[in-house]
């Protein structure tokens, strides 16, 4: 059995995706939000889920996994919701909360020396974080980039990079994974309302912002990418109700199925802080292709006894 340790959960993609595909045990989670804490353990009973900042845990104090898989989204915590000091984001070299983690993750990894590791990067990582990893000596290091999510399987588009390291080489074949129809996707019935006057501003092109995306979905198969700003304007993106042909943004049900998650999985918080997790995540297409065409693609090949 493959041993895995994850740092930074961010809405509990990768777990679900270990659940589907299995062969691998998630030894601990460090998860330095609260309200990601409380929906891991509301979704996975068994989970050894730590409220932690990983700048507090000692190498030495941890048992080492095969697998260390990273997440180091840019966030910054507020003081009620995690165990993470405040990083100011003007000082000069700091991008946020990722920071840090990127710092703290490279010390474990160095000193632990895992047979891999895999970071979720979006498409930007700190400069000097990626070079100290791609430098880790007795490391083969590779960065995948893929600019559309619907090839794992999400009807959207969505840009995610992985940086990952590994003690030996091997060769990496993946199969790709075609999205429903984006009817699929939406919700029956949905009563929205009108919509506010931002909203309104934005189709109109009254607004100083970005008009707003008008998605049909019997014309369109995928979405834009929907990011945590939504949780704050979800005038970004509206969709043509099928029924009515009335405009309405997405609802949190929605964009949790656009990343992957099924219904039955629950989000804690507001409507608001559901979206902001669910954004958050890497998505569940794209950690099903980590686990299963990356993780155990290369335990298979180079470690088959680990699998047994």
């Amino acid at each position: 059995m493959i041993t895995m340790r994850i740092i930074n959960s961010n809405g509990g993609a990768m777990e679900l995706a270990v659940a589907e595909n299995g062969g691998i045990d998630i030894m601990d989670v460090l998860e330095p939000s609260r309200q990601n804490v409380d929906t891991l353990k509301k979704n996975f009973s068994g989970l050894n889920v730590k409220h932690r900042y990983i700048g507090e845990e000692l190498a030495n104090s941890l048992d080492k996994p095969d697998v260390y898989y990273i997440n180091t989204a840019k966030k910054e915590y507020s003081a009620a919701e995690s165990s993470v000091p405040i990083v100011d984001k003007n000082v000069a070299g700091a991008g946020g909360n990722g920071v840090l983690v990127m710092k703290n993750a490279f010390r474990l990894v160095s000193l632990q020396e895992p047979d891999m590791f895999v970071i979720e990067t979006g498409l930007k990582i700190h400069a000097a974080a990626s070079e100290a990893f791609a430098s880790l000596p007795r490391y083969y290091i590779r960065q995948l980039v893929f600019r559309d999510a619907s090839k794992c399987g999400h009807p959207m588009k969505k840009r995610k990079s992985f940086l990952i390291g590994t003690k030996k080489d091997f060769s990496l074949s993946w199969s790709e994974r075609e999205p429903a129809p984006l009817t699929n996707f939406l919700e029956k019935g949905v009563d929205y309302g009108e919509l506010p006057a931002y909203a309104l501003n934005r189709i109109n092109r009254d607004a100083k912002s970005f008009p707003s995306v008008i998605i049909d979905p019997s014309v369109d198969s995928v979405v834009p990418n929907i990011t945590g700003h939504y949780a704050k304007d979800d005038s970004e993106v509206l969709v043509k109700d099928e029924a009515t042909g009335k405009l309405r943004p997405f609802t949190a049900t929605e964009i949790a199925r656009f990343y992957g998650f099924p219904d039955e999985y629950q989000f804690i918080g507001s409507g608001r802080q559901k979206i902001q997790q669910i954004t958050d995540s890497v998505g569940v297409g794209y950690a099903s292709f980590i686990v299963r065409d990356v993780i155990k693609h290369y335990f298979n090949n180079c470690y088959s006894s680990v699998l047994a």
